[in-house]
């Protein structure tokens, strides 16, 4: 289903349960419906029906209108049900009304106090202690006590339905219509766009030749203990990895190849590609030091591995 199908049928729900919810509340709340209540009642069901043969995820919307539905329908749909709960809410409110204007005149002519429930607007601006106190709950007197059935003050109702609003827009902006990118992706397009920008880098091995600063020597001797020891011991006779002090070379003896070797690593021979972790120019200050180890032969030193390389 495409995305405006699965707002559309969002919508649907939410005009059920609009429906629904607002008829019965309108219906509880006022105890004197007028005449015509059943009408209204009878319009409010529409939701159903459309969430039953329109809807594309039920078996009847499925079979009746899926098959039709394309981003025309879609957006024609979703239109509709945004008027029908508009009508809905109207429906609801004029009913609201006309049941408070029923029980205002019989509490009239009973001469009983008549109490009127604060409006939707009241209870989102109003001052609650600015208000007189409404009726006590009938049956709900214990030793003198009373509970009154007074509306939330406004600033918990706001509390209250700002994170419901900004959860739906939540879910429509990201999860329905799509428009806002997930953590996921937006990783995934930060991390394509930081590898799109990457500058290529080009190196001509060939013409490397290996520093002969005591300084850059020292330097190359540090990182090689530092990242290299694991595997070649401090000594480079070699451990996991193969003995660099003698003449032997498993991927070439000269300075080039054995940059090489460093910066690329030996895929599935466990040798890091450090070219991705060092700079290249501590990588040449320890393929150089590797070079000043070659032919030193030190004792305990590994087998020779590889082909023999004379400079």
């Amino acid at each position: 289903m495409n995305k405006i199908s699965k707002a559309f049928a969002i919508m649907v729900v939410i005009a059920s349960v609009l429906g629904f919810s607002g008829s019965s509340a309108a219906l509880a709340a006022q105890p004197q419906p007028v005449s015509g209540s059943s009408s209204i009642s009878a319009l409010l069901s529409i939701p159903v029906l459309v969430s039953k043969y329109v809807n594309p995820y039920t078996a009847e919307g499925q079979r009746m209108a899926a098959p039709k539905m394309g981003d025309n329908w879609s957006w024609f749909l979703v239109t509709l049900v945004t008027m029908l709960v508009l009508i809905i809410a109207l429906l609801i409110m004029i009913q609201i009304k006309l049941n408070q204007f029923t029980e205002k005149q019989r509490a009239k002519e009973a001469k009983e106090d008549y109490f009127e429930k604060a409006t939707w607007w009241e209870i989102f601006v109003k001052i609650e202690k600015d208000r007189p106190l409404d009726a006590p709950i009938e049956g709900h007197n214990y030793d003198g006590i009373v509970e009154l059935d007074n509306n939330p003050p406004a600033w918990f109702n706001w509390l209250f339905f700002l994170p419901i609003i900004t959860g739906v827009m939540y879910i429509m902006y990201y999860h329905v219509f799509n428009i806002g990118k997930l953590q996921v992706a937006e990783y995934e397009a930060s991390v394509a766009e930081a590898e799109a920008n990457m500058p290529e880098v080009k190196i001509d091995f060939a013409s490397l030749t290996p520093l002969t600063d005591e300084a850059d020597l020292q330097k190359g001797e540090q990182i090689f203990q530092a990242n290299c020891a694991a595997c070649h011991l401090k000594t480079g006779g070699g451990s996991v990895g193969p003995n660099l002090t003698d003449k032997y070379w498993l991927h070439g003896g000269d300075f080039p190849s054995i940059y090489k070797t460093i910066y690329g690593g030996v895929q599935g021979k466990g040798m890091a590609a450090w070219g991705e972790v060092l700079l290249s120019d501590d990588i040449h200050k320890v393929a150089s030091y590797v070079v000043s180890l070659r032919n030193t032969n030190v004792e305990g030193g590994k087998a020779p591995e590889g082909e023999e390389y004379n400079p």
